[in-house]
C-alpha cells in the first residue's frame, strides 16, 4: 500500500519479473510511446517492483523498437544532409 499525493491510501499489485517487460510494452506503446519519467508515473500508479524506474528507463531509452528506428532515421538524416 502506498500513500497518494492527497494523503489517501492505494494498493498496488507486486507485479512478478515474468509481467514486467509486457506492462512496460503495453503502457510505453499503447498510451503514445511516452517517456520513461511518464511511463514509470503510470506503472507506479498501478504495481511495484525493485528497481522500476530504472528498467523503465532502459526500456524506453534503449529497447524500444520505436526509439531504435526513431535514432536510426535521424542519424541517417544527419548523414544525408553532410
Amino acid at each position: 500500500m502506498i500513500q497518494g499525493p492527497d494523503c489517501s491510501h492505494r494498493l498496488q499489485v507486486v507485479l512478478t519479473e515474468q509481467y514486467r517487460l509486457l506492462a512496460i510494452q503495453e503502457l510505453h506503446s499503447k498510451m503514445g510511446h511516452l517517456g520513461a519519467e511518464r511511463v514509470t508515473a503510470l506503472i507506479r500508479e498501478r504495481f511495484f517492483w525493485p528497481c522500476m524506474a530504472a528498467e523503465i528507463e532502459r526500456y524506453t531509452t534503449h529497447v524500444c523498437p520505436f526509439m531504435k528506428e526513431s535514432t536510426n532515421s535521424t542519424k541517417d538524416s544527419i548523414n544525408a544532409t553532410q
